[in-house]
């Protein structure tokens, strides 16, 4: 931090030498408030590299009147996360924003430097420009299709992330929402390993997360609001909607960090509805039968 401060006294000499005293003072504030919004990441991702860390403050300065800055009270399952975010648009009573997220633990600051996230309303409307808006994280899990049989990403509709074991390892990911994207208006979710490796982002048309080079992601496409996990067998569960009927269940049993599909369960026939079971051993299928009842219920497993 001592560094940061000697780099904004020089900036200030040079920025400030033909401004008014309240151009200068609104210098001092904007350097003064980059540095300690980003003091940890700065340091980390820069090092001794004086002219990189003015560059950046420069540029973060210039933005402070486009963006709002958002730091969590504490720290969430063990992060410091902090947020610069931009509104992009308002959705019934979400806020869709855009900007960084950087995620500190004790040892290592990593960021996403390009992501969507969304929020509430209520929430958004209390931030404010230049300064750092401190918000707490309360996980509040929203009721949503309560007859689903085990945990479900629906429970998490209203948190912009949250962080979850999407892959069965014992660790939670960081989970990113994007509101009303999916199938049917649904959320979608993203899960993402926070792993503090340099490595590449497998880029697809499903992530929201792009120019990254310090993450790697756990993704197993489409995770909505209705995807199931049970963790008793290590098998997450993916509802493909077709209206009233012919709609679809996939099992991924998760081995090795892999989804491996090993049952599906399959609504068909709009005219006589029926349902079968496709149950997956290696490269040999089964397919069974499920009984349905006079009003087209039927139970599966």
């Amino acid at each position: 931090m001592e560094k940061l401060l000697y780099i904004i006294i020089g900036l200030l000499a040079v920025a400030c030498g033909s401004n008014t005293e309240s151009n200068k003072q609104l210098t001092q504030e904007n350097y003064a408030l980059v540095a300690e919004f980003y003091k940890t990441y700065i340091q980390q991702k820069f090092g001794d590299d004086t002219t990189a860390i003015q560059q950046f403050l420069e540029q973060e300065a210039e933005s402070l009147d486009s963006c709002f800055l958002i730091h969590y009270t504490r720290p969430i399952n063990g992060y410091d996360i902090r947020m610069k975010v931009d509104l992009i648009d308002r959705i019934v009573d979400n806020v869709v924003c855009d900007g960084q997220i950087v995620i500190t633990n004790e040892d290592k600051t990593i960021s996403i430097d390009q992501f969507i996230v969304n929020m509430s309303d209520s929430v958004f409307n209390g931030f404010k420009k230049q300064i750092i808006n401190e918000i707490e994280f309360d996980i509040k899990k929203s009721p949503f299709q309560e007859n689903l049989k085990y945990p479900h990403f629906g429970e998490y509709k209203s948190m912009p992330f949250f962080f979850f074991d999407a892959d069965f390892d014992g660790v939670e990911e960081l989970v990113i929402r994007d509101s009303g994207i999916g199938q049917r208006g649904l959320n979608c979710y993203y899960p993402i390993k926070l792993d503090w490796k340099k490595c590449n982002w497998e880029i697809s048309e499903n992530m929201i997360c792009e120019n990254s080079d310090t993450m790697s992601h756990t993704h197993f496409y489409p995770f909505d609001d209705m995807t199931q996990f049970d963790f008793a067998n290590n098998v997450f569960i993916l509802y493909l909607s077709a209206g009233w009927w012919d709609n679809e269940w996939d099992y991924y049993k998760v081995e090795n960090g892999e989804g491996k599909l090993i049952k599906r369960i399959v609504e068909y026939d709009r005219n006589d509805p029926k349902v079968m079971r496709i149950t997956y051993n290696g490269n040999d299928s089964t397919i069974t039968s499920i009984p349905t009842f006079k009003d087209n219920s039927y139970s599966i497993d």
